[in-house]
């Protein structure tokens, strides 16, 4: 039986990485979805689509998981959780927050917490928590804006910063595009912000290694060597390699990245709901 369980559990690791492998090539040399991410992000017109769904995600979290709270509260945690990254890196770069140049973007997680708490007859909370296959799309689908935020939101609003200073620090884009993609959540639990009294304490993902501020450094270096946009990673592969590097454009780095935070968000999940309770399941 053990070695039956190790098989299978071998089995399913390998299944899932070569799935995972096979399906992420076809998407970045997919030219369709390519211009259905960019489309997502840069060619809605005025409404925020990855930012509404990103705050469903965070308001169906709260929703679920979160202590009772009264509704200024529950709006203010919401909108700290989901825009906290921005807010940390904005801050750190010495520049107002993209959310509050605009008329829309706060006001999407406000319709957000709106549709998950008070809609008639709670229909959308109910339809997320009563259909697997549903919340399982809002999950990947938030993981595509994961990796916007890392790259566009974060990365390169610090390349392009309104200062010129951070614009030339490879640190300041990389631990921005850090921040972009994981502060809200270390925000979130650093000040206990789904507990009904908030108060300041180490949040847990700062206490050992985890996932998602491992994923999202791991992530912005990986998108800032495709950007190269300080020119380091091009004169290194040239005098190291004798390849001539060619960086992609903002838009393909903010591809590969949101296909890179969904896929391996993905097989994280898949590998939680195998391995509960350290058992195949």
């Amino acid at each position: 039986d053990l070695m039956s369980s190790r098989a299978r559990a071998a089995m399913a690791t390998w299944a899932a990485w070569a799935a995972t492998a096979l399906v992420l090539s076809m998407l970045l040399s997919s030219v369709t979805w390519q211009q259905t991410l960019k489309t997502l992000t840069f060619g809605m017109g005025a409404w925020p689509v990855l930012d509404l769904i990103h705050g469903l995600a965070v308001a169906f979290d709260f929703r679920t998981s979160a202590s009772p709270q009264g509704g200024p509260q529950r709006i203010v945690a919401i909108c700290l959780t989901s825009l906290g990254g921005s807010m940390i890196m904005c801050f750190l770069v010495g520049q107002p927050c993209g959310w509050l140049c605009d008329n829309v973007t706060l006001p999407a997680y406000i319709v957000a917490w709106a549709l998950l708490h008070h809609s008639p007859n709670d229909i959308v909370y109910r339809v997320f928590s009563r259909s697997p296959a549903v919340a399982t799309v809002l999950r990947m689908l938030d993981d595509l804006t994961w990796g916007v935020a890392i790259t566009t939101w974060g990365m390169e609003k610090t390349i392009g910063a309104a200062h010129l200073a951070p614009r030339g620090s490879a640190v300041a884009a990389i631990l921005c595009g850090t921040i972009a993609g994981c502060g809200g959540g270390l925000l979130c639990d650093t000040a206990s912000l789904m507990s009904t009294e908030w108060k300041l304490k180490t949040p847990q993902a700062l206490r050992t290694v985890s996932f998602a501020p491992t994923t999202a450094l791991c992530c912005c270096v990986l998108a800032y060597a495709l950007r190269d946009p300080h020119n380091v990673v091009s004169p290194f592969m040239l005098h190291n390699a004798g390849v001539a590097f060619v960086p992609l454009q903002p838009e393909d780095v903010m591809v590969v990245a949101a296909t890179l935070t969904c896929s391996v968000s993905t097989i994280r999940s898949t590998f939680e709901k195998l391995f509960e309770n350290g058992k195949i399941v």
